[in-house]
C-alpha cells in the first residue's frame, strides 16, 4: 500500500509529459498531411516572368493615360511616381538624354523604330513597341521588346531584357539577371551572363548549315563487372567509349566517362567523376557530373546537362531541339563560339561565350 502515492504520482507525471506528443504520436501513426511542401515560385521556370509582368502593368497604365494623351511625345508620370517618357515623333529624346552622363531617369516607351549611337544609360524600364537597335556601351535597367531588339557591343543589361522575336546582343557584353526570347537570342563572344534562355541560342554570328555526316558505328559491348539494375548499367570505376561505337541505355558510373570521337549513347549518362565527350560524339539523353561535363566540337547532347562544377559546351556543338527544349545547369557555364542550345541555361556564378 506505501507504493500506491508514488505509483500514482509516476503516472499522473507521464500523463502530464505525453499530453504534447500527442498530436506527434496520431501524425506518426495515422498521417494526414504526408504531401511534399510547394515551395516552386511562379517565376521559376519562365525566365520572361518580370519581364511580361511590367509590361502587363505598363499596358494598364498606358490604357489609363490614353484618352487624355495627345498624338506626339508625352512626358508625365505613371502611378507609382516614376517617370514617364512615351516617344512617338521626335527618337532624338533618347540621344544622350536630357540627364548628365547621358543617363534616362523615366520609364521609356518607343512606338517606331529607334536607332541609338550608343553610350546612353536608362536608369528604369524600357519598352520598345517596335525594334531596337541600341549602340555600344548602353546602359539598361530592363528593356522589353514587342519586336526585334538588337544591342551593341559592351552593353549592360542590370536586370533583365526580353524580345517577343529575336533578341541580339553585341561582343564584351554584361548580361546580369533574366535574358530571355520568344524566337531566337543570339548572344556574341566575350559576353557574361547569367541566366539565358529562347526556343533556339546562338552563340556567336549565325553559323551556316553543318554538312550531313553519316558515321558509320559498331555495338559496344559493357565490361563483364558491369551490373543492370533497373533500367541502367552501373559500372564501376571509369569508362570509355572508343571511337565510333554505340551503346543503347542509361549509364551510371562510378569514376570518369570519356566517349570516343563519333561514338553515341543512346540514352543518359551520369558520372560520378568528369564526364567529356570528344568530336561529333553523341548523348540522346541527359549527361549528369559531379564535376564537369565538356562538349567536343560538333557534340550533340538530346537531353538537359547537370554538373556541380563546370559544363564546356564546344563550338558548333547542339543542345537540345527546338521541338524539345531542355537546359543547362551548373555554376559555371562556357559557350563555344557557332553552339546552339534549345531551352535554358542557369549559373550561379558566371558564364562565358
Amino acid at each position: 500500500m506505501s507504493l500506491l502515492p508514488f505509483l500514482v504520482l509516476v503516472a499522473l507525471t507521464t500523463i502530464w509529459i505525453a499530453l504534447p506528443l500527442i498530436p506527434a504520436f496520431r501524425e506518426l501513426f495515422r498521417p494526414t498531411d504526408a504531401t511534399p511542401l510547394s515551395v516552386v515560385t511562379r517565376d521559376a521556370g519562365n525566365l520572361a516572368f518580370f519581364a511580361e509582368r511590367f509590361h502587363g502593368w505598363l499596358e494598364s497604365q498606358l490604357q489609363t493615360l490614353a484618352p487624355s494623351t495627345p498624338a506626339g511625345d508625352l512626358y508625365g508620370k505613371l502611378s507609382n511616381g516614376n517617370g514617364f517618357l512615351r516617344v512617338r515623333d521626335r527618337p532624338e529624346a533618347l540621344a544622350r538624354g536630357p540627364l548628365p552622363d547621358g543617363a534616362h531617369d523615366r520609364v521609356v516607351v518607343t512606338e517606331r523604330p529607334v536607332e541609338l549611337q550608343g553610350g546612353e544609360i536608362f536608369l528604369l524600364e524600357v519598352c520598345a513597341r517596335d525594334t531596337w537597335d541600341g549602340g555600344p556601351r548602353t546602359t539598361l535597367r530592363a528593356i522589353y521588346g514587342e519586336r526585334d531588339v538588337a544591342l551593341g557591343a559592351e552593353t549592360t543589361i542590370l536586370r533583365w531584357a526580353h524580345a517577343d522575336q529575336s533578341l541580339t546582343i553585341g561582343p564584351s557584353s554584361s548580361l546580369y539577371g533574366r535574358i530571355s526570347a520568344k524566337q531566337t537570342l543570339r548572344l556574341a563572344h566575350n559576353t557574361t551572363f547569367e541566366r539565358i534562355g529562347a526556343p533556339t541560342i546562338e552563340i556567336g554570328d549565325r553559323q551556316p548549315p553543318l554538312p550531313s555526316t553519316t558515321i558509320s558505328r559498331t555495338p559496344w559491348t559493357p565490361p563483364e563487372h558491369a551490373e543492370a539494375i533497373g533500367d541502367h548499367l552501373r559500372i564501376s570505376g571509369d569508362l570509355h567509349l572508343p571511337e565510333a561505337t554505340e551503346y543503347t541505355g542509361h549509364l551510371v558510373v562510378t569514376g570518369e566517362v570519356r566517349l570516343g570521337r563519333g561514338s553515341r549513347v543512346n540514352g543518359s549518362i551520369k558520372a560520378h567523376k568528369n564526364l567529356s565527350l570528344a568530336d561529333t560524339a553523341v548523348v540522346t539523353g541527359a549527361t549528369v557530373s559531379r564535376t564537369v561535363v565538356q562538349l567536343g566540337t560538333r557534340s550533340v547532347v538530346g537531353g538537359p546537362i547537370i554538373a556541380e562544377d563546370e559544363v564546356v559546351v564546344g563550338g558548333e556543338s547542339v543542345v537540345g531541339e527546338v521541338e524539345r527544349q531542355t537546359s543547362i545547369v551548373a555554376p559555371s557555364v562556357r559557350l563555344g563560339i557557332g553552339a546552339t542550345v534549345h531551352g535554358q541555361v542557369n549559373t550561379s556564378r558566371a558564364g562565358t561565350t
